[in-house]
């Protein structure tokens, strides 16, 4: 294999692991380093794929023989702490991010990591001081406004975490996982209409996450707007056919309705969410309410005893249990009635909290809503490339998000620059700029055509399996991503693009080539008609052609 061969090896490798193919960047990698035994920088990328992979082993020794062939080696420490808090050993993986701290103490991401592990032993002012140490390093590091502000919650002081969530939308106004996490606190506070905008906008920007989708269900059911509480639970549904929480959500509003056919519908969702999962606690105790005020007394006492004799201090159970004695021994003084919030916390915020006091049927219906605070990414894995490629080779810093704490581990490849350690994010060309600091009107094009591109990108996780495979591996993925890139202000991959995809123009004049940007976008626009709301798909479908139409009149007018 000649000498250019083995180099493009490491050029796809460096591709491949970029779009997600870790596979294919692994056994690239493998082919390379068999004739490069001592490319420090190809193992490192190696031992990445090797851990997205989820072969922690072979990352582990990947690292530990970077590591004994130089004790100081930060990015090796720092990837190796990532196995060790994945494996379970958090104080291991402590050690060894300090060890790198010691080392380099100016690199923010061994501080997120801090945080990350911190976070995960239950120890949120130490937390909280390693996220405000990187957001202090790094003013651009939005994933630490994220995590920051979601420790800020759980320590409930709220004026700190409104203010984090608001400073890293500000960053990233497209960030999900900051509107999602805002919204909960907000909601939290009770706050509703608040939080209603926040989940809404996360659902605007990621439309196949779930999360947000959940709660902004509750916000309407606690506003007592049944029908759009309604609407998001069937439309989750249509999504995951067997979600449980949608499952009881729906139920939970169908009954808070009143009248007998929807709460036969009611006691349908609770039994089809039980078939799927027998051991499904609120939807059991939904299911016993709705016994107990159809006057089925045996079966709601028969739920009620499984349920007790699996967990004695089941808030909701208890609750029902007080109400079925009542119900058989007389109606109680209202002094003597549960608190409707008792327990909520160890139930899971059941209840509804702020109804009508003379609602109190409501008030037992036992909600599941999303808690959990995503953190995105879960950590970060560092690549240190120092060849002799030129600055436009280097690979793109790349995010992966995953969606809750307790989810699928997720990272985020960062890179260093050559010779000294990462660059903070650039500012933008002044160039591009008129005045001072105000954008000119192309700088105000680009930011739309930027805005717009990430939200389409985000629909693509909505799409059937087949199209989201087929987007995955088309050169118009490729093609968006080097134009966000570009309006970014970030370099990016020539030699990794099809001859296919969508080109830049380098001129100074014009960033971003008309026919491109309408290529992509027009693919795109095709794609969204496959989505699972076919009235969604062809609203955004009408918004792309409009959006087109307008960036061809501000360039023919100059406008």
């Amino acid at each position: 294999m000649s000498p250019l061969d083995v180099k493009d090896l490491l050029e796809r490798a460096r591709g491949a692991a970029r779009v997600g193919d870790y596979e294919e960047a692994g056994r690239l990698l493998k082919t390379y380093t068999a004739s490069h035994p001592d490319k420090r920088e190809a193992y490192l990328l190696l031992g990445t794929a090797q851990v997205k992979m989820g072969n922690l082993e072979e990352a582990e020794a990947l690292y530990s023989g970077l590591i004994k062939q130089n004790s100081r080696d930060v990015e090796a420490l720092n990837n190796l702490a990532v196995i060790y808090r994945r494996r379970g050993s958090p104080q291991t993986a402590l050690d060894k991010l300090l060890d790198a701290v010691e080392i380099e103490p100016d690199r923010a991401e061994f501080y997120y990591n801090i945080g990350i592990i911190h976070n995960q032993q239950g120890n949120l002012q130490a937390a909280a001081a390693a996220y405000a140490k990187v957001v202090e390093m790094d003013a651009n590091f939005v994933p630490a406004y994220n995590n920051l502000g979601a420790v800020y919650t759980r320590l409930q002081d709220w004026q700190r975490a409104f203010q984090v969530f608001q400073q890293g939308l500000a960053l990233d106004r497209n960030n999900p996982f900051l509107h999602f996490n805002y919204g909960l606190a907000l909601e939290t506070k009770g706050k509703l209409a608040e939080a209603e905008k926040e989940y809404t906008a996360a659902v605007r920007v990621k439309p196949g996450m779930i999360a947000p989708l959940h709660n902004l269900g509750i916000v309407y059911f606690k506003q007592g707007r049944h029908e759009k509480a309604q609407a998001v639970f069937t439309h989750i549904l249509k999504l995951e056919p067997d979600n449980l929480a949608a499952l009881n959500n729906l139920g939970a509003v169908l009954a808070d309705q009143g009248t007998e056919e929807r709460r036969q519908e009611a006691i349908r969702c609770f039994q089809r969410a039980l078939a799927l999962n027998s051991g499904y606690t609120k939807g059991a105790v939904n299911l016993a309410w709705l016994y107990l005020q159809a006057e089925q007394y045996h079966e709601a006492e028969a739920w009620i005893a499984d349920l007790l004799a699996a967990d004695s201090l089941n808030a909701g159970a208890l609750r029902v249990k007080q109400a079925l004695e009542e119900r058989r021994g007389g109606e109680a003084p209202a002094s003597t009635r549960p608190d409707p919030t008792a327990g909520e916390q160890a139930a899971g915020r059941e209840g509804r909290a702020g109804a009508p006091e003379d609602r109190r049927f409501n008030r037992f219906l036992c909600l599941d809503a999303v808690l959990s605070i995503p953190e995105v990414p879960e950590e970060l894995l560092v690549e240190d490339w120092e060849d002799d490629a030129d600055e436009e080779d280097l690979p793109l810093e790349k995010g992966f998000f995953s969606q809750f704490e307790n989810g699928s581990d997720a990272g985020l490849l960062k890179r260093r620059e050559p010779g000294g350690s990462p660059k903070p994010p650039q500012a933008r060309d002044p160039a591009r700029t008129r005045g001072e600091g105000t954008p000119g009107a192309e700088e105000l094009e680009n930011k739309k055509i930027l805005a717009l591109l990430r939200y389409l990108k985000g629909l693509a996780a909505a799409l059937p399996g087949p199209l989201r495979a087929e987007f995955s591996h088309n050169n118009a993925r490729l093609g968006m991503e080097y134009l966000m890139v570009w309006l970014e202000g970030r370099k990016g991959l020539y030699r990794d693009r099809a001859p296919e995809a969508p080109r830049q123009s380098r001129s100074a004049q014009m960033p971003v080539n008309l026919d491109d940007t309408e290529r992509t976008l027009t693919y795109l626009a095709r794609l969204t008609v496959e989505l699972p709301d076919p009235d969604l798909g062809s609203l955004i479908t009408q918004k792309v052609h409009s959006i087109i139409n307008a960036i061809r009149r501000s360039v023919i007018t100059g406008g």
